[in-house]
C-alpha cells in the first residue's frame, strides 16, 4: 500500500473479487466503517515509527482478518506499508460458539445453586442392572 492506504500489489484477494479490481482502491473501503478507524491508525503507526502494529478487522463480505502493517522502504522514492492479512474468521466463530456454551453451562450452574444436581434430579427413576438378565426401574 502507499502512505493513504491504496492497494499497490496484491498476490491473492477475497473470494468474488480479482487482483485487478483491488489494485489502486483504498483497503480501507473494504472494511466496515466500525473498524476502519483502527485499521487506519495501525497503518499510520507502521508508517511513521517502522515498528509493526497489528489490528483485526471485520471485511464488508464479513470475514475476519488479522493484519499485520509494516513499512517496507527502498522501493521508489517513498515508503510503503505491507499488510499480509490472515482470514481468521473460522477461529471467531469457534470462539463466539465456545463463548456462548461456557456462558449456558455457566447459567445451568448458577440455577441448580445450592441444591446440588442430584436434589434437582431426585424425583427421576434411575434404570440399574440387578442381574445380567433383569432391569428394575429404581
Amino acid at each position: 500500500m502507499d502512505h493513504s492506504g491504496r492497494i499497490e500489489f496484491a498476490n491473492r484477494v477475497m473470494p468474488g473479487t480479482s487482483v485487478e479490481g483491488f489494485l489502486g482502491r483504498e483497503w480501507f473501503g473494504y472494511v466496515v466503517p466500525e473498524h476502519r478507524c483502527h485499521c487506519y491508525e495501525a497503518h499510520q503507526q507502521a508508517m511513521l515509527t517502522g515498528q509493526v502494529h497489528t489490528v483485526e478487522s471485520l471485511d464488508l463480505y464479513g470475514n475476519c482478518w488479522a493484519c499485520p502493517f509494516a513499512r517496507i522502504t527502498g522501493i521508489g522514492e517513498t515508503d510503503h506499508v505491507m499488510a499480509i492479512c490472515r482470514d481468521i474468521t473460522q477461529n471467531r466463530k469457534v470462539e463466539l460458539a465456545l463463548g456462548e456454551r461456557e456462558q449456558r453451562y455457566r447459567q445451568l450452574l448458577a440455577a441448580v445453586g445450592s441444591n446440588g444436581i442430584h436434589g434437582r434430579f431426585s424425583a427421576t427413576k434411575r434404570i440399574s442392572a440387578r442381574s445380567s438378565s433383569t432391569r428394575t426401574a429404581v
